[in-house]
Formats: C-alpha cells, sequence, structure tokens
C-alpha cells in the first residue's frame, strides 16, 4: 500500500517564532511564457531550510529539500492566461515565510518545427456525452472525456453525429502531418479506447476529398497497440493498428485554420492532447503508450482561448480543509513504512508499505510495529471528511487498505465520567479492584470488559497509581505543554484504542496514526 496524501486540514505546527526568509527571481519575460520555465528561489533560516514549497495558482507544484531551491515549471500543465506565482520556505520547527505572488501569463507560441499542438480544452466546440473534466494530469487541467454508457461500436463514422467536438488549428497546404493522440480509457479497457477522426479539407494523395466533417469517411483511433497488449492510464497512439503500423498521414488542401472533429466510435475514452507532426514526431510517439506524463506546449490558441483563474476567497473563520503530505509531513514512521520518492505523488514523495504477502487484519491493533503518524490542527466538534490518496501496488485489491485512528477528545460530561480521567473517583475503583480480587478469573474478565484489556488489575499498594502508558505530554501550538492522565478513546471496535492527549481544544494539536 502506497500513501502520498492526506486530507483532512492544515497544518501550522511552531516551535519558535523565527521564520525563514526567501526571495524568488521573477521569470524572464513573465507575460508570454510558454514550455518549461525555470524557477529560482533563495531560502535562508538561523537554524536551516527543511524545505521550499512552490505553488502555482495557489496549489502545490514542486517541493525543494536542498539548495538551490529551483523549480522547472512546465507551463503545459495550466491553462492559457494569468497566473501566480509564489515560493514558502519551511524550517524544521514549522515556521514559514512566503516569498510574495508573481504575476505571470502563458500563451501559445508555434514550435519551428511545424508542429502543431492543440489541447482538446481549447475545442470550439463541445456537443453530446462530451463533457470537460478537471485533471492535474492532463495537458491545461483539463480533459475532454465521452462517459462509458455501455454503446455498441461503430463501424463507420456518422455524417451528422450528435456526439462529438471541434478543435481547431492552422496548417500548410501540401504537407503530410503524423496524427498523434494522447488517451485515457475507462479503466483500462480496449472497449473504451477509440475514436473517429475527421478534418474540414483533409485530401487523399490524388486531390481528392478525403475523411472530411459531414462524410462517414474517416480515420481511426486505437489507443490499445494490438489486441491483447493492454492499457495503462494516459498514452499516445497514432491512427495506426499493430506495433509496427504507423496510421495514414494527413494532408491538407489548403493553408491556414483547419478544423478537427472526434466522435465516438465508442465510448469511455478521455483525450487531453493531439498532435499534427511534419518531422519531430513522423516516425516515434511524443511520449510512452502506457503511464504517459507528457504534456506539450500548444502551438496554438483559438479565440476566447484564455482561461485566467477564477479568484477564490479566503475562508473567513475556523479550519475548513487540512491536506498533509505523507512524504514529507509525517513525523513518525516505524516498521516496514518507508519513504520513497516519486514524482507523481504529492511534493514528490510517498510513504510505502512493501508487499510482503502479510495476511489482511480484521482490526486494528492497539500496539503496533508497522505505522505513521501525522498531525494537524483541526477545530474541535466539527466534522471532518477523510481523504487519502493511495496507489496499491500492482493495482491489486489485496494492496488497498490500511486502519486510520485519529486521537478523538470530548468534553468530559459529569454524567459519564471517562475511564482513567482525571479527576476519576478513584475511591469507587479501589472498591471495584478488591471485588475483582475475590471473584477470581471471573472478575478479571469483568474488570477487562469494564476498563480495557490494557488496564491490568495491580498489587494493592498501587491500586492508585495510573497505568503507565496512561501518561502523555502533548504540546500545543504556543509550544505550552500539557499533560495529566490521559483516557483511552474507544475506536471503531472496543479492542482498538488509542491513547490521547487530554483536554485537547480547538487549535492545538492533534495525532492520527495509520497503521497496517
Amino acid at each position: 500500500m502506497i500513501i502520498s496524501t492526506l486530507q483532512v486540514g492544515p497544518s501550522a505546527i511552531s516551535t519558535d517564532g523565527a521564520a525563514p526568509s526567501i526571495s524568488v527571481t521573477p521569470p524572464p519575460n513573465a507575460q508570454s511564457l510558454t514550455g518549461v520555465v525555470s524557477l529560482h528561489a533563495e531560502a535562508m533560516d538561523d537554524a536551516g531550510v527543511l524545505k521550499v514549497l512552490w505553488l502555482i495558482d495557489g496549489a502545490p507544484g514542486s517541493v525543494g529539500r536542498t539548495p538551490p531551491y529551483d523549480f522547472n515549471w512546465n507551463t503545459a500543465a495550466v491553462g492559457l492566461g494569468s497566473h501566480t506565482i509564489e515560493a514558502r520556505a519551511f524550517d524544521a520547527a514549522g515556521n514559514a515565510e512566503s516569498s510574495g505572488t508573481i504575476d505571470v501569463k502563458t500563451v501559445a507560441v508555434p514550435w519551428p518545427s511545424g508542429d502543431i499542438v492543440v489541447y482538446t480544452s481549447d475545442a470550439k466546440t463541445i456537443a453530446g456525452s462530451w463533457t470537460r473534466v478537471e485533471d492535474s494530469s492532463a495537458a491545461g487541467g483539463v480533459r475532454l472525456q465521452n462517459p462509458d454508457a455501455g454503446v455498441a461500436k461503430l463501424a463507420a463514422p456518422l455524417a451528422s453525429p450528435s456526439t462529438y467536438f471541434d478543435v481547431d488549428f492552422e496548417a500548410t497546404a501540401g504537407t503530410p502531418y503524423r496524427l498523434w493522440i494522447r488517451g485515457l480509457a475507462t479503466k483500462d479497457s480496449y472497449s473504451n479506447d477509440s475514436v473517429f477522426v475527421q478534418f474540414s479539407s483533409s485530401v487523399a494523395s490524388n486531390g481528392a476529398p478525403t475523411y472530411r466533417i459531414g462524410s462517414t469517411s474517416g480515420v481511426t483511433y486505437n489507443l490499445e497497440d494490438c489486441s491483447g497488449c493492454g492499457l495503462y492510464l494516459w498514452g499516445w497512439q497514432d491512427d495506426g493498428y499493430g506495433t509496427t503500423v504507423l496510421g495514414p498521414t494527413i494532408v491538407f488542401a489548403t493553408s491556414g485554420l483547419q478544423t478537427l472533429r472526434i466522435q465516438p466510435r465508442e465510448d469511455g475514452l478521455s483525450i487531453d492532447q493531439i498532435v499534427l507532426s511534419p518531422s519531430t514526431y513522423m516516425t516515434n510517439a511524443p511520449g510512452g503508450l502506457k503511464n504517459d506524463a507528457t504534456l506539450l506546449s500548444r502551438t496554438f490558441a483559438p479565440a476566447g482561448a484564455t482561461t485566467d483563474p477564477t479568484p477564490v476567497d479566503p475562508p473567513t473563520g475556523g479550519i475548513d480543509e487540512i491536506v498533509r503530505y505523507t512524504g514529507c509531513d509525517a513525523t513518525v514512521i516505524a516498521g516496514q513504512w518507508s519513504t520513497s520518492s516519486d514524482p507523481s505523488a504529492a511534493d514528490g514523495a510517498l510513504l510505502q508499505n512493501a508487499n510482503a504477502g502479510a495476511a489482511k487484519l480484521a482490526a486494528a491493533r492497539e500496539a503496533p510495529t508497522d505505522y505513521f503518524e501525522i498531525t494537524f490542527d483541526a477545530d474541535a466538534g466539527r466534522p471532518y471528511r477523510l481523504w487519502l490518496r493511495g496507489k496499491a501496488l500492482g493495482n491489486s485489491w489485496a494492496n488497498d487498505s490500511v486502519f486510520v485512528l485519529g486521537c478523538r477528545r470530548r468534553e468530559r460530561r459529569s454524567a459519564v465520567p471517562h475511564r482513567h480521567a482525571i479527576g476519576d473517583d478513584r475511591e469507587s475503583r479501589g472498591r471495584e479492584r478488591r471485588r475483582a480480587r475475590r471473584l477470581g478469573l471471573a472478575g478479571q474478565r469483568l474488570w477487562r470488559r469494564r476498563h480495557g484489556s490494557g488496564d491490568r488489575l495491580r498489587d494493592r499498594g498501587s491500586a492508585d497509581a495510573p497505568h503507565p502508558a496512561a501518561r502523555r505530554r502533548a504540546r500545543n501550538r504556543s509550544g505550552r505543554v500539557v499533560s495529566g492522565e490521559v483516557p483511552v478513546v474507544a475506536a471503531r471496535r472496543a479492542e482498538e484504542r488509542q491513547y490521547c492527549a487530554p483536554a485537547v481544544r480547538t487549535g492545538e494539536l492533534v495525532t492520527w496514526r495509520l497503521g497496517d
């Protein structure tokens, strides 16, 4: 099991008041960025810089842990238009300092090679079942998806389809172009991997119209390379079918503005990038056939394609959302859990529990040997929805589950006192101990049902001593240490117990434990 992101709320744990200093060098041509842009930051701290987090439009983009704190930002991951760049420096105590935001703008620039790269997010017409889906792994942050509804596969394109999308681009007449499309099949299924492609002015080698919009002629795109070759996430494919087969090139009758139409051959396919290449990708794909992460810079921006981000008002009170990165924010990592670098993971790192074939557990362990802990701030009494982003080794259901245990503290009520809570009636507990001893084995079972298996009967002389494991110390946000005898909190089952810090209130430290 691999976990890269734990989402329940932001954390700011500070044990000193000295924040790092950080500055960012604005990129050249900040108002006309394209392709991969090198960003540079300078950060310093009296006790050492733990990391520098780069943010694009307020969202994490990359993290640097050692100088130089540079980030090669691929502008293809965002839409055209205005964006902000920011860097934040953190020290080991959790103090953070922002560089402030830098305003930039991304644009589309033609490639000298004449290659054409268009994003489906720039489609001028989207009809029928095709929909825009926000996706951070897609070019421009958006893909077009035709949901899998089990529609039967078509034998040929429709002259007047009800489901299609059109994109514009500019091409040169008489030049052969190789067509490449990056697709994503729902459930990695071969029954969700094909479409028909048509053009506004395409012609055959003899000059006759072919593959035209409004006709029943078109090239066929199959993402799977061959029968049984398999699919896995994003992949690039041309209009040929077979492991060594390239499809026909596309030639246009006129130069200038062209329209490309995609309509379903079968549903269930998502598309984010379309390439027409006269040279660079004439014989080789722009990226991988499986598990591809290639984002190319668009070369054409149709009118109205600019997508400036909509400003989002910050929360006005309380902790609305908490996001923690397991790869760098875990405070304790024990047993088989280990940190691993992964460019697809948040912050570039994840926590992984290697697959050793261990049997699945029916319930969480009281004292696990394999676990990790993450701390965060949360509002008391406020319901939070927990989400984790995970990746199962081998994509197997046998590697996809964990237990999540949390420190959940409620204010003590006099009518129903917490077990072991500070101020419990020790005289009453002493009477229970003496009665349990007289009852022998039956009394011990009764004691365990009432007070938990971890609270054992002790000698008479230590009857009033707290359970050794029940004393903990915790530190709140201001650094003040709180301690005392700790209540035991029941989890989903009586045997799942976790010791929590006493008197945890809004803004104080809370710890969650994720175990195997």
